[in-house]
């Protein structure tokens, strides 16, 4: 029976190659394009799994409020880890990491610059993580000071050779040797610990073991099976409160008890491994985190292209019901049973959905190096063979098969046999509605695709071209500034003494980000504000490019200006200044609280993420400052960074010469609405295409049932434009329902989603406008092609045999 039914279903794939093609052609890309965005959720839900105990370890964060500001951060002091793992009898172990930044590596000559991919760990790193260490025993490669371990990525890049260990590199401003004691795997794509230089914990973290306050470390522990996190959250916060509580009596003169109720908080809380990168409202993470809702919206599109996909199938095979009527009375009258009717129409189904999802496969695998390079993500042709997604593929072909071929197998199968023998039977009102109900489906899920798009788009345009305060363009950051030495204000005196550049000003500060906040009190006010500091030579505003509210800028001729201030309008509005030129700021950060003289106010410039408002941020006077900022005439860059290199080889010799430009790190902070807009547009236009293509097969299907009809009307005068517009018009009107259905849902969808920046667009009607003019206009080409084949054809043909 089973061979009767693949060869009845093949036989009318053959019969109807047309219709069939398009079936094959809609499910093989919705299928592709569901198949890409289903295994780029799948990586980012992997994320850290791939650690045999990932769902022992936690890492502790801290949620904090104080002065009235809350701040949630990836962050820990060091005694957490040990002190947790002496005190709590369900943690087993723990290891802590500090990530250094931009460091310098040399080995023999050569000099290196590694960027953000140095850490400190304890040597507990191998015991509690499963990253493969390839060489070296993962027990004690780095339980000896001034040892190190390296990524394969690094033994190529310094070697050329896995043959690494015994090697020696010196590492960082003091020229600290370390010895290799290992040689690691590469960390995995879904791994949010990314690393190629690991080195032993420094005594300097050991001694800071008793600081509760200092937070600048990432802190996993390692618990015993089966250990309530809610149990474990409890009782770290009554570990933080033993430990801490001395601390907050000696430095704020307030027991813990009236610390917290006045409003403040200061506790460490577990957060599954697992959870880490999904998190994104933990500031401080090591890596750029994913985005949980963003993983919604990106399933969600997903089973629509599929579900699109299914619909045509569903319209086709519905439509095409009253040609195999005969099929099936005559099949019921030879004694089939309804259930075996059923079978072979849903094993049609699953037939055409196995060569669909065969054909996807095939687009995956060539559309993946795209589709990462478009996302920034590392999927692989191997994630396929995963036997999870294998699994998921099968039950894939079964749902789609089933759902695609339900509704044609028990609407057929319930035809009267003698009636349909009569030739009584028609597709009929139910039929029609069901097929008209899908349409409609496909196309609100296309508007509301093609309205998303060109609202992400236009947000992330908006965002990009904002006034964030300052003239970002032809800005170049120099980092490891102190490498000059004694050079420093020689090297600035050169730059700025060549008609290569305009400006320069050095800060603590590479924009965008903030390195420093700390507690301030306006002059006579017991009330706390934490604010920003920057601190910056005289040079600054003019390099930058910002603009004074009022006041003046630091000057030479005013030596006081060491105890000088500039407030931005944001630190004004939180200190409540009225007039702030009159004002003194206290601040705590020396050995005695110091009065400072507020001199100007600086016009609120985005010096963080731009989906929210400045901040409150405070410029004092300092002329060490760890990068020098370099203004470069507009126009072609390269001649200015060959000057600059000169220079800098002049001035620090073979020191590396280690630049940014600071658009570029703005740009960085919308990359990924960025990729989601693309990613979006993408599949929005694929979406479109796949509800075309079914929209095309049931036109031309339409046309097909309609040509007598079509042959009547020409005979009694008809033109082709009314006949064109008479195919086209139900067509039109499903189209237009589908608009007005999409206008409140995406409206609240988008409106959410836009409620994430602090500068944002307005939801402006012409969008949906245009949305539904692309719809209706995508809808009447897709249709009035096969409209207008039919209008045109010759009336003879379609009557001569009545």
């Amino acid at each position: 029976m089973l061979k009767n039914f693949i060869t009845v279903a093949f036989r009318n794939l053959r019969k109807t190659a047309f219709y069939s093609l398009l079936n094959i052609m809609g499910l093989s890309i919705g299928l592709a394009s569901g198949l890409i965005i289903l295994l780029f959720v799948y990586q980012e839900l992997s994320y850290d799994t791939f650690h045999s105990k990932h769902e022992q370890i936690y890492r502790i964060w801290l949620n904090g409020k104080m002065a009235g500001q809350e701040l949630d951060v990836a962050v820990s002091s060091p005694p957490v880890g040990p002190t947790a793992t002496n005190e709590l009898p369900e943690v087993k172990s723990f290891v802590r990491i500090r990530t250094v930044g931009e460091e310098m590596v040399r080995f023999g000559d050569k000099v290196y610059t590694e960027k953000d991919n140095v850490m400190m760990v304890d040597s507990s790193f191998f015991s509690v993580f499963d990253f493969h260490l390839l060489k070296g025993d993962a027990n004690t490669c780095l339980t000896e000071p001034q040892t190190a371990v390296i990524s394969e990525r690094l033994a190529q890049k310094y070697f050329d050779s896995y043959d690494v260990l015994g090697k020696t590199l010196v590492v960082g401003d003091f020229n600290t040797s370390y010895k290799i004691t290992g040689l690691v795997e590469n960390p995995p794509s879904n791994s949010h610990i990314n690393f190629d230089l690991l080195y032993s914990m420094p005594a300097s973290i050991h001694e800071e073991e008793g600081n509760w306050f200092s937070n600048g470390l990432y802190t996993y522990l390692l618990v015993e099976k089966g250990t309530d996190p809610a149990v474990l959250d409890e009782k770290l916060g009554q570990m933080t409160e033993r430990h801490l509580g001395p601390l907050v009596e000696q430095a704020f003169n307030t027991t813990m008890e009236e610390f917290k109720k006045s409003g403040n908080k200061y506790g460490y809380h577990p957060q599954a491994l697992a959870a880490i990168h999904l998190d994104d409202f933990i500031s401080d993470n090591p890596e750029v985190g994913g985005n949980r809702s963003y993983l919604y919206i990106f399933s969600a599109v997903a089973l629509f292209i599929i579900a699109i996909a299914c619909i045509n199938f569903m319209n086709m095979a519905t439509a095409r019901s009253a040609g195999r009527a005969k099929e099936v009375g005559l099949r019921k009258t030879l004694g089939a049973f309804r259930s075996h009717l059923i079978i072979q129409f849903i094993a049609e189904s699953v037939i055409i959905t196995i060569i669909a999802t065969f054909i996807a496969l095939i687009i995956t695998s060539l559309c993946l190096g795209m589709f990462n390079e478009i996302s920034g993500k590392q999927l692989e042709v191997s994630m396929l063979m995963q036997p999870e997604v294998i699994v998921g593929i099968a039950l894939l072909v079964i749902l789609v098969g089933v759902f695609a071929g339900s509704y044609p197998a028990f609407y057929l199968s319930h035809f009267n046999p003698a009636a349909v023998l009569k030739g009584q039977i028609t597709t009929g009102m139910r039929s029609r509605g069901i097929r008209n109900g899908l349409v409609v489906f496909q196309f609100f899920v296309s508007i509301f695709l093609i309205v998303s798009t060109l609202l992400i788009y236009r947000q992330v345009e908006y965002t990009r071209g904002r006034d964030i305060g300052f003239d970002k363009e032809n800005l170049i950051i120099l980092s490891q500034v102190h490498r000059l030495e004694g050079n420093r204000v020689a090297f600035k005196e050169a730059i700025t003494g060549s008609t290569h550049f305009s400006e320069a000003t050095y800060s603590n500060n590479a924009l965008p980000e903030i390195r420093n906040k700390s507690i301030f009190r306006k002059e006579g006010v017991m009330e706390d504000h934490i604010v920003a500091v920057y601190s910056v030579d005289y040079d600054y505003l003019e390099t930058m490019d910002m603009r004074l509210v009022e006041g003046r800028n630091f000057s030479r001729d005013f030596a006081t200006d060491t105890a000088a201030i500039i407030l931005n309008q944001a630190a004004v509005k939180e200190f409540g200044l009225s007039d702030p030129l009159s004002e003194h700021i206290i601040s705590f950060e020396g050995e005695s609280p110091t009065p400072m003289k507020v001199i100007a106010v600086v016009e609120d410039f985005n010096f963080e993420t731009l989906k929210q408002p400045a901040t409150p941020l405070l410029l004092r006077l300092n002329e060490a400052g760890s990068f020098l900022a370099v203004r470069i005439p507009a126009g072609d860059p390269a001649p200015h960074l060959a000057e600059l290199r000169r220079l800098w080889g002049e001035y620090a010799g073979d020191e590396p010469f280690s630049y940014r430009f600071v658009d570029d790190e703005y740009a960085r902070l919308f990359d990924a609405e960025e990729r989601m807009g693309t990613i979006f547009t993408i599949f929005s236009i694929l979406a479109v295409v796949i509800a075309s293509i079914g929209l095309f097969g049931l036109a031309a299907f339409t046309a097909e049932r309609r040509t007598r009809e079509v042959g009547i009307r020409k005979v009694l005068g008809a033109s082709v434009s009314q006949l064109v517009l008479l195919l086209s018009k139900d067509f039109a009107i499903l189209v237009a329902i589908a608009f007005a259905i999409s206008i409140p849902v995406v409206y609240y969808v988008m409106g959410q989603w836009l409620m994430g920046f602090a500068y944002r667009i307005d939801i402006g009607w012409w969008v949906f406008v245009l949305a539904g003019l692309m719809a209706f206009l995508i809808a009447f080409t897709t249709v009035s092609f096969q409209s207008f084949k039919a209008a045109r054809s010759n009336p003879v043909n379609s009557l001569k045999s009545e």
